[in-house]
């Protein structure tokens, strides 16, 4: 191998330090776009703090929601180089293979899909060849599969180039059978340095690429592949396999996925739900080639499980609202007419819903580097999802209509019966007898709440009992009612956490000042003993 060149691509630019007393040279530095990209990866790849959430991940033959802990920008490397491999098969549909290896002893990936990929030829405008501008070289005129609108994964941007950067090594491999050309070159040193391309002849029946990378864990503040972020991986595998379907065969470390549709796909979320309960329906359309909508019941809180060209949209976006709000319009169309005061809006509508979506939507637009909420125009989708009367009859007829009229019949029972209720010396009962009912009023025997000293992590919660629940010297009806607020018992419900907003805002006060109980709508339902009025945040 001839000695390794520093890449030629890294084109200097300027930025600006900020400082009372720094010199021009410590205030104008000239850096080159990869020195940028490492010293900010943030606006690139996302956070390299760990992050600890309630995630779904693929465990015991299905999808399990537990606590993860994990490095947002190393799960998005890994991502960059999954979709590109399954965008393929949008390129090209004689795809019919996607296999992912990742040996966590050697903290190594492998990803390696078959069809036709980047041809193994020399740029005219870079003079190098292809693969190399394409994997290695962060700034590039040419687009490798035209400018037409691309329903795939990819926006021309810096894509595998990021996991290239955060990798101490990075190999590329392609056979290009149509120029019987088989290609192999290795990055390392976060994509400052590379070997030479070894180009050997291939079959004209072999056309696979493979890239296999060593991320640079010391980037994330890592010193190995740790069980929650593999356990991450693993589940983004399963969602290929169900996304792709049942033409391409996915693998992951030589196990096939079972996974063969997007149907089998969310039985592996509605299958562990039903197994402390009732089984749970799903209900599916394929509607078109871009679209495919299946729905199953939630407890009470909407539900959404929704891919763009591969990308698992985790936050929603304008694609999921496009579906949710077809169906919520039906069914509190039902609704309304069984109870005429009932008047039920669309976010009530929607809360027993749990919606999945398999779309593919031209050159989409996402709100972060992470790509977690679609923000593209529904006129800019470049195709429809029109559910059919059969499917949102199905959907109406699965028990999420009985559960809205239930709860509007109990919404309108609540506020006949509201003064009637027996009253206790509380300074909640004086909030009750001097303000308007807004809000469910809210019964239960037990609560969860969380640790103190690790409120900030949201961790271990431990249950107890709520012996005293008229006791509460808060009540909090708004979010703008947490500023005020002062040492005492405070009673929240989970929905305040669905903004990221109203989180960073409860984090951002005195922990030490507050405790915090934790209350969720199905033990609500399910323990009723006490009466707490306006307990819940809407």
């Amino acid at each position: 191998m001839a000695a390794a060149p520093t890449n030629p691509a890294l084109k200097p630019i300027s930025i600006v330090a900020s400082g009372a007393k720094e010199t021009t040279e410590e205030v104008y530095r000239a850096k080159t776009q990869l020195e940028y990209i490492l010293l900010r990866p943030d606006t690139h790849v996302g956070s390299v703090a760990k992050h600890t959430q309630m995630i779904c991940v693929y465990e015991e033959g299905g999808m399990v929601e537990r606590r993860v802990t994990y490095v947002p920008a190393l799960y998005k490397i890994f991502d960059e180089i999954l979709v590109n491999a399954a965008d393929n098969k949008r390129r090209d549909p004689s795809m019919d293979s996607l296999r992912v290896d990742i040996d966590v002893e050697g903290g190594c990936i492998s990803v390696y899909n078959n069809g036709e990929g980047i041809p193994v030829e020399i740029d005219q405008e870079e003079g190098v060849y292809l693969p190399e501008v394409f994997f290695g070289h962060l700034i590039s005129s040419r687009d490798y599969y035209g400018n037409e609108r691309k329903t795939t994964g990819r926006r021309n941007g810096y894509g595998v180039k990021l996991t290239n950067i955060f990798s101490r090594e990075y190999v590329i491999e392609i056979a290009d059978g149509r120029r019987q050309k088989k290609y192999k070159q290795v990055f390392y040193e976060n994509m400052g340095k590379k070997s030479e391309p070894e180009i050997k002849k291939c079959e004209q029946s072999e056309n696979w690429t493979r890239v296999t990378f060593k991320p640079d864990l010391a980037k994330f503040n890592m010193t190995e592949l740790d069980n929650d972020v593999v356990a991450l991986m693993r589940k983004r595998v399963v969602d290929m396999a169900g996304t792709l379907g049942k033409t391409v065969k996915v693998e992951l470390n030589g196990q096939k996925v079972a996974a063969k549709s997007f149907s089998d796909y969310v039985q592996l979320y509605t299958y562990p739900a039903s197994k402390e309960g009732p089984d749970l329906p799903r209900i599916y359309q394929k509607v078109n080639d871009h679209w495919e909508v299946c729905v199953s019941l939630s407890e009470g809180q909407f539900q959404q499980v929704i891919f763009v060209n591969g990308i698992a949209t985790i936050r929603g976006g304008t694609h999921v609202d496009y579906v949710a709000d077809q169906i919520a319009n039906y069914l509190r169309g039902i609704v309304n007419r069984k109870n005429k005061h009932a008047n039920m809006n669309l976010d009530t509508a929607n809360r027993y819903l749990w919606v999945f979506v398999n779309a593919l939507i031209e050159d989409p637009a996402f709100d972060s580097p992470t790509k977690e909420t679609l923000i593209t125009r529904q006129g800019k989708f470049g195709s429809k999802c029109e559910l059919s009367e059969v499917f949102l009859k199905k959907v109406a007829c699965s028990g999420v209509v009985t559960n809205l009229c239930f709860l509007a019949e109990s919404k309108l029972s609540k506020d006949d019966n509201l003064d009637s209720l027996p009253h206790s010396s509380t300074p909640m009962q004086h909030d009750r007898e001097t303000k308007k009912r807004d809000h469910d009023d809210v019964f239960l025997e037990r609560y969860l709440k969380l640790k103190l000293e690790e409120i900030d992590q949201f961790a271990a919660i431990e249950e107890r009992k709520l012996e005293h629940p008229c006791s509460i010297t808060k009540c909090i009806t708004t979010i703008e009612k947490l500023q005020g607020l002062q040492v005492g018992d405070i009673l929240v419900a989970a929905d305040i956490f669905k903004s990221k907003k109203n989180r960073e805002l409860f984090l951002s006060f005195s922990t030490d000042a507050l405790r915090l109980a934790w209350v969720k709508r199905e033990i609500v339902r399910s323990q009723l003993r006490s009466r707490i009025s306006e307990a819940f945040i809407q």
